[in-house]
């Protein structure tokens, strides 16, 4: 794509459920020195909810009652985001799963740990900033 993200599409004829994955270059060898786990705490940030859904766990429970489940999981030099859901939600699955990247809620008190946490997500959605 234009912005260098790779996609790949697999279509599955008699398949009964969808999947997507979104793994991004960013990890834990990217975390501040001063603040070991940044790249683990943003994994779980982005699912606190946005200015769209701004739900705590709302991509969870969207997830759940559409037949699906969801992971997270950071490593060394990348994280992934990965769901399953039934066809028939994709889209909007789709739709929250990107949206997790844009107007992120800040909801957080520590000003120095918001600065830092807005800066991570900003480089661990920049793939996203043309879709």
């Amino acid at each position: 794509m234009s912005n260098n993200l790779e996609v790949l599409l697999i279509h599955q004829k008699y398949g009964s459920i969808n999947m997507g994955s979104m793994a991004v270059g960013v990890g834990s060898f990217n975390d501040p020195m001063d603040i070991p786990g940044m790249a683990h705490f943003v994994e779980h940030a982005l699912f606190l909810g946005n200015q769209k859904y701004p739900e705590p766990n709302g991509f969870e429970t969207f997830i759940a009652q559409h037949g699906g489940v969801r992971t997270a999981y950071s490593h060394a030099e990348s994280t992934n985001y990965d769901f399953a859901v039934s066809p028939n939600s994709l889209n909007e699955t789709l739709e929250r799963f990107v949206t997790f990247c844009i107007k992120c809620v800040n909801n957080l008190n520590n000003e120095r740990l918001t600065r830092y946490v807005l800066s991570y997500i900003v480089r661990l959605c920049t793939v996203l900033c043309c879709i």
